[in-house]
């Protein structure tokens, strides 16, 4: 059901429109012990932690402070408009970047859960 829902949302898009999802971010060594436990029963299982390379990101930029100037919030997405609609009266004048560091963050158990959901697991 989820898929005809999305795709429903596209069609009712307009040309030039980006949509971004909102969703949860987690660590990705969280998603790392998550993923070993929920696979292999074990919660000891071992991981390397290679720590940060040169040029690494340590957060995701979704959706940018100049491009909330001309988005849409909707329940589900940010739809980030053309800049030919700037003029449109229900964009966002609070200009907040959606980041990875400010979403909600899942712990090892939300990660295990949103994995089983999805067959990941």
């Amino acid at each position: 059901m989820r898929p005809l829902i999305w795709f429903s949302r596209l069609l009712e898009g307009e040309s030039g429109q980006l949509f971004v999802k909102k969703m949860p971010a987690c660590k990705i060594v969280d998603l790392a012990k998550s993923m070993a436990k929920a696979i292999t029963g074990r919660e000891d299982y071992p991981i390397k932690n290679v720590g940060i390379r040169p040029g690494e990101k340590i957060h995701e930029v979704l959706v940018s402070e100049e491009e909330m100037r001309r988005a849409i919030e909707t329940e589900t997405h940010y739809v980030i408009c053309p800049h030919e609609d700037l003029a449109q009266p229900k964009l966002m004048r609070n200009i907040i970047e959606y980041t990875s560091n400010n979403t909600e963050m899942l712990d090892e158990e939300g990660i295990i859960s949103l994995l089983s959901a999805e067959g990941w697991v």
